[in-house]
């Protein structure tokens, strides 16, 4: 599942099945089939280490990628659609709001009848 997560570009994903592959019950079974002739015979634990570790290093040339970038953080879903930000609700221009610097505001607000 590690392996087709990071073919389809998730490494996020491939990352974290490679994680549960390492500490699985049967980690230290040897590789029959792998995408590397290297890596027939080795450990399941140790396939997967070598993987976490490929997936973890692409990530992190890729934030470094959009950081270099310096566009604007866009939150996206699994279908790669952008989420929407929360809807801002309308303020009552009546309550007094505290100023930018979080001094102290004298509460002046009515206080209704008890």
């Amino acid at each position: 599942m590690g392996y087709v997560s990071e073919a389809e570009g998730d490494e996020e994903t491939a990352a974290d099945f490679y994680d549960h592959a390492r500490h699985a019950d049967e980690s230290g079974t040897p590789v029959s089939i792998a995408s590397r002739n290297e890596m027939v015979g080795e450990a399941v634990a140790e396939v997967a280490g070598s993987n976490s570790e490929a997936a973890d290093a692409d990530l992190q040339s890729q934030a470094a990628a959009k950081r270099r970038k310096g566009a604007p953080i866009v939150l996206r879903r699994r279908d790669n659609k952008p989420i929407e930000g929360p809807a801002t609700t309308p303020q009552n221009p009546n309550v007094p709001r505290p100023p930018i610097d979080n001094a102290p505001v004298e509460n002046n607000v009515p206080r209704p009848p008890q």
